[in-house]
């Protein structure tokens, strides 16, 4: 038994030895992760990827089922225009569908933190702020055709004056952009639950101020204007943060960028 013991003991020992990590030189180590890095940026220079090719790559990623439901919100508030109603119940359904065809954009941006693939991408030839840079622009261009043809059919189909209609609309769909660009790069309270919620009192906000006859007539051309402005600036400042900041507010770190 004796002898059993002893020979499991040094069978123990073998494997521990044989397991333990060999000792290395660090800074011959570093010297081979350097010339690793410069290979792999030598032999991506021979085949560069266009900016719009990187573009177009990346509309392949996003899934279209958002973008149809943002072209559905903007169907349905047609159709409610167009049916008319009163002043503050077109005002109710602006407030409320104009943040909800912003909120449509969650899902892809919040992507890369639900799946986890951060790390994978900060890993990557591309940074994280490219990936973030390129799913806003191809959101930016599809909004911009889906709300061309809306106010279009609006101001023509459904015979809504056309200046009310786009401060209506674009004001609390830029605030909401706003409210989701900030969540987004929040540390804390970083979620979609957050951003929701943060919405959903947005809205409830907007529609009471809209619906306080006495303010919205207060309100005149000169300062919606101003406020439009205001709140467009705003939402460039935040996207523009979003896409410097995003590699810095998370664990992942970019290795490559």
């Amino acid at each position: 038994m004796n002898m059993r013991n002893r020979r499991d003991d040094e069978a123990r020992r073998a494997v521990a030895a044989a397991m333990r990590p060999e000792r290395y030189d660090e800074a011959l180590l570093n010297e081979m992760l350097r010339a690793s890095r410069a290979a792999y940026r030598a032999h991506e220079a021979r085949l560069p990827l266009r900016g719009w090719e990187f573009v177009l790559r990346q509309a392949g990623y996003i899934r279209k089922c958002w973008w149809l439901l943002q072209g559905a919100v903007l169907a349905l508030l047609w159709l409610i225009l167009r049916g008319g109603g009163s002043a503050d119940y077109l005002r109710r359904c602006v407030g409320v569908l104009a943040p909800a065809f912003g909120m449509l954009a969650l899902p892809e941006l919040w992507k890369n933190r639900n799946c986890g693939a951060l790390e994978v991408e900060c890993a990557a030839r591309f940074a994280l702020r490219q990936v973030y840079a390129a799913r806003l622009m191809l959101f930016g261009m599809v909004d911009l055709v889906w709300l061309s043809l809306f106010f279009t059919a609006a101001s023509l189909g459904a015979r809504v004056e056309l200046e009310e209609l786009i401060f209506q609309f674009l004001v609390p769909l830029n605030v909401t952009d706003c409210i989701c660009f900030a969540t987004l790069r929040a540390r804390r309270f970083g979620s979609e639950g957050a951003a929701l919620l943060l919405c959903g009192i947005w809205i409830a906000a907007w529609v009471l101020v809209v619906l306080d006859c006495g303010l919205y007539a207060a309100i005149s051309t000169p300062a919606w204007c101003a406020l439009l402005a205001v709140t467009a600036l705003w939402m460039l400042r935040c996207a523009a943060a979003l896409c410097k900041n995003c590699g810095e507010n998370w664990e992942a770190r970019p290795l490559w960028n």
